[in-house]
């Protein structure tokens, strides 16, 4: 190797370790650490709103919004496929236990007092994480309908409290292009008008759908304010270009190419749409078959595989949400196990009033 070749390879090598010196004491590469690199999918678009949602979603500073030091994406961990596993957690917090060995300063966003369960006795001084290392789940507090009373445990009577703490798993980002609201109010069952419950729509938040378990959010800048100020606890009003940023960089993540090439056929409009499942085994076609034909009115399939298509003859049931017994608490029947203590415990009871007055 001649000395030219030897002074150009050293200067790359030099190059790459100043680059990626500069990268991991910025901002942004401190808010990828430990969570993959995000891959920028926007080859047939302008960049630059899909750019500067990927930094914002990466950003643990946030624009000196008076944050907690959390990113997007120390919960939605794009090496986790944009959730936060228990595994995960429980690896974050390990590591950040064994880093407080060597110093008591060390530090990961994760984990805030927010989401510990002690939080609502101990304030910022909550330390216990079970929730989250064990389940990967985080507070959610929502306000209670005017209908809905939460059980006291101790007393079995109704209590004062207006708002409840649910534990919840963090939501994949993946595909949100095609899983928000649809756009159409429901008609099904057609005549069947229900009355409101205590002057409440009985079929809220959203007609339409929308984003989180329950469709409160309508829009993705709606989620992604929601999030900034509830789990990344900003204290100033995050920027409405910034939300836009946000939903711009998510509208570019899907779980596979397949699925991304259904999502352009969805919203240009364009069927028959294109089937995005990979080549299947004969039970697995099977399975298909009888998804297509039991579920997939609610759930998709593959003539209308979300409720984002533009098929306004597809009926579109009242409720978009239901509830398959996954979660807890679920009967301990039908080949379902018990839910273990450690999930059991988040269970609360509440008393319901219909619309005809009765619990």
């Amino acid at each position: 190797m001649n000395k030219i070749s030897s002074w150009v390879i050293a200067c790359f090598c030099f190059a790459l370790i100043g680059i990626t010196a500069l990268v991991s004491h910025s901002g942004f590469g401190q808010a990828l650490d430990g969570n993959g690199v995000t891959k920028l999918n926007c080859d047939d678009r302008p960049c630059d709103a899909v750019a500067r949602g990927r930094a914002a979603f990466n950003d643990r500073n946030l624009n000196q919004l008076g944050g907690n030091g959390r990113a997007c994406a120390d919960c939605h961990m794009p090496a986790e496929g944009f959730q936060l596993s228990p595994a995960a957690a429980q690896t974050r917090f390990d590591a950040l236990q064994e880093k407080r060995e060597h110093n008591q300063n060390a530090d990961d966003p994760l984990f805030r007092p927010v989401d510990a369960d002690d939080f609502r006795v101990n304030g910022d001084n909550a330390v216990d994480f079970s929730n989250l290392v064990q389940n990967g789940l985080v507070r959610v507090t929502m306000p209670l309908p005017l209908n809905v009373k939460l059980i006291d445990p101790t007393t079995g009577q109704p209590s004062d409290e207006t708002s409840v703490d649910l534990w919840r798993a963090v939501m994949p980002v993946l595909n949100v292009a095609i899983t928000g609201p649809d756009g159409v109010a429901p008609i099904w069952p057609p005549g069947a008008a229900r009355p409101p419950i205590m002057g409440q729509d009985p079929n809220g938040p959203n007609r339409q759908g929308g984003y989180q378990h329950d469709a409160r959010f309508g829009t993705l800048q709606e989620q992604a304010r929601g999030a900034l100020i509830a789990h990344a606890q900003v204290s100033v009003e995050p920027p409405l270009r910034m939300l836009d940023d946000l939903a711009a960089f998510q509208q570019t993540l899907f779980s596979s190419p397949g699925v991304e090439l259904l999502a352009n056929s969805i919203l240009s409009n364009a069927p028959p749409f294109p089937d995005p499942d990979p080549e299947l085994s004969e039970t697995e076609q099977q399975g298909k078959v009888i998804f297509n034909r039991a579920c997939g009115q609610c759930h998709g399939g593959s003539l209308h595989p979300t409720g984002s298509t533009p098929e306004t003859a597809f009926v579109r049931p009242i409720v978009r949400y239901h509830n398959i017994l996954t979660a807890c608490p679920r009967p301990a029947t039908d080949g379902f196990s018990p839910c273990p203590q450690r999930l059991a415990r988040n269970a609360r009871t509440y008393r319901i009033t219909l619309a005809n007055g009765s619990f």
